[in-house]
């Protein structure tokens, strides 16, 4: 029988299981056949540099101006105009979440970002700080409680049928596993996956199921679920290096990640963490990159899809329409979706989405988790400092009447320092700082996942295999 080629010679099996535990994981889905597993120690957050943020005159003033001001800065990061384009096609901001979603979710008291005293955590309440999310880039998001429909297949939702569904998509597997109807909003329809949030819209949706078709692909070429997981693993993570990392971060950067670990965040076995500064900063840059309206597909009633409509689709449906099948056309490279272009404004209808928008919660986010400024942390890690006017000179005007006051200029919120950082270096990509941040992160990742490509004995970056996201959606008979 036909088999998908491995890239190499796998780790084996023992190798694997070495590096994994049994732990309890808190159940976000259906329980089912998989259980998560994480390696040692991954449910933990820190700081990449702990020393450098127990030195106050690091971090941002913890005064109630601060809280005001990072209030008043995340308002102004609206943009009022149409968002502009770039060379990054749309299909990686949502690539971005997904890749989020399996890395991270912060199980932390709720915050109230409409307080006006919030205070930073302390340094017990960070160490009680728990992921809940596997970070390995092991497609945990997928597989966790994934249901199946036997013989290794995931189980994969049927749209409803509402007619207008754009050529060429056969068949009607197009749609995440949902629950029944139910008069409590909680299960009404929703998923049934590892976790909800790749169902927050409706093209985060249509990338879940792209994975799990290319599951349902492999497996149908002869391989057992577990061969199918380790060669699906791979292939994300090939996309991660070779097709997302090399878009949004400086290749010059990824390519020194990929040559030898990077000595800030290549933790021992079993003390493997979440870095805060990825987390809650370095790796949000996603948030401004949706743009405001999308060419969806052919059979949408206007010529442009407005974002809101995206986080609700289901409406009258038991399942998602027909009609609102991706045309992935539109969004992979020659297509006519491009991302937002990187910078310190953010697509208004961002700022409509819940109470708080969600530039102001990024900003608070990372001053309740004490990060670092983007100064610090730049010059700690041996980078180029941006100056005061290079700041100034990528912020609008609304957004500099802020920065000027309480010091911003020269301790910036390590967020918004990424953002102007991109934007000033003119490159349609992450400057030297969210490059380092976000290449050093994921690569040291892939080399700690289960699985991983970079396992493998002789494994070098010039062997490295190249699979694409595109690669992936042909897999899945998507694209």
């Amino acid at each position: 029988m036909l088999r998908l080629k491995p890239f190499s010679d796998r780790a084996t099996q023992e190798q694997i299981n070495s590096a994994l535990v049994s732990t309890n994981h808190i159940n976000l889905g259906l329980s089912g056949r998989n259980s998560g597993s994480a390696t040692r120690g991954s449910d933990r957050y820190n700081y990449l540099l702990p020393d450098l943020v127990k030195d106050k005159g690091n971090r941002l003033p913890e005064t109630p101006t601060t809280v005001a001001l990072l209030n008043e800065l995340g308002r102004r990061m609206e943009d009022p105009g149409p968002t502009r384009g770039s060379a990054i096609p749309s299909c990686f901001t949502y690539l971005g979440q997904f890749i989020d979603h399996d890395l991270t979710a912060m199980n932390s008291p709720r915050v109230d970002f409409t307080d006006p005293n919030l205070t930073p955590y302390t340094p017990e309440q960070i160490a009680n700080l728990r992921n809940i999310r596997i970070p390995a880039l092991d497609l945990d998001n997928v597989y966790a409680e994934a249901p199946y429909v036997g013989d290794d297949l995931l189980l994969i939702g049927a749209v409803a049928i509402s007619g207008g569904r754009p050529p060429g998509k056969v068949g009607n597997e197009f749609d995440l596993p949902r629950r029944d109807r139910s008069p409590d909003p909680r299960y009404d329809r929703t998923a049934r996956i590892g976790d909800p949030r790749d169902d927050e819209n409706v093209i985060a949706a249509q990338l879940h199921v792209a994975f799990m078709r290319a599951h349902n692909a492999i497996v149908k070429l002869g391989h057992t679920d577990e061969e199918t997981r380790a060669l699906l693993r791979q292939r994300y993570q090939s996309i991660i290096v070779h097709d997302y990392l090399e878009r949004v971060a400086d290749p010059g950067i990824v390519a020194a990640m990929l040559a030898k670990p990077w000595p800030v965040f290549d933790p021992p076995d079993g003390q493997l963490f979440m870095p805060l500064e990825f987390a809650v900063a370095a790796f949000r840059f996603g948030h401004v990159m949706p743009r405001d309206s999308y060419n969806y597909n052919v059979t949408f009633p206007e010529p442009l899809a407005p974002l809101f409509m995206l986080f609700n689709v289901l409406a009258r449906y038991e399942a998602l329409p027909e009609r609102w099948i991706i045309q992935w056309e539109n969004f992979v490279d020659g297509g006519s979706n491009t991302a937002n272009s990187l910078g310190t404004s953010m697509n208004r209808y961002l700022f409509h989405l819940r109470p708080v928008p969600l530039a102001v919660a990024d900003l608070l986010r990372g001053y309740i988790l004490g990060l670092p400024t983007g100064q610090a942390l730049a010059g700690a890690l041996g980078l180029r400092v941006m100056s005061d006017s290079e700041i100034a000179s990528v912020a609008t005007s609304r957004q500099l009447e802020i920065l000027q006051q309480n010091n911003f200029l020269k301790a910036t919120p390590l967020w918004f320092y990424i953002l102007a950082e991109a934007a000033f270096e003119k490159k349609g990509r992450l400057g030297q700082l969210g490059s380092t941040l976000v290449a050093g992160v994921l690569i040291a990742l892939i080399r700690r996942s289960p699985d991983s490509f970079m396992r493998v004995a002789g494994w070098s970056p010039a062997s490295s295999p190249r699979f694409t996201l595109q690669d992936l959606l042909r897999l899945a008979e998507v694209l």
